[in-house]
């Protein structure tokens, strides 16, 4: 069975490249571009490795990942700031 991978990204172009990236690599991808839609997938689908963006967000990006620490605790979770926000990363 394919490894899943969930990408959460807001911005459309790059989690389109990510996610073709990850398809010709084999993966199983999912994509969501909110936390609510990202969490409905969490609760559907058994997911491997969780790609999720930090910035530039209107997500609450930590509240988003405490959430899926609780659905998902076994997946593990990739942090990526596409931001300009260096704050956001050190925290």
């Amino acid at each position: 069975m394919k490894p899943v991978v969930l990408i959460i990204f807001e911005e459309g172009p790059l989690r389109q490249s990510l996610a073709s990236r990850l398809k010709d690599e084999g993966f199983c991808v999912l994509k969501a571009d909110n936390g609510s839609e990202a969490e409905e997938l969490g609760y559907r689908r058994d997911i491997d490795v969780i790609l999720f963006d930090l910035g530039p967000s209107k997500l609450d990006s930590f509240g988003v990942l405490q959430q899926f620490k609780q659905i998902l605790p076994e997946a593990q979770i990739i942090l990526l700031n596409s931001g300009e926000d260096i704050k956001l990363s050190i925290k």
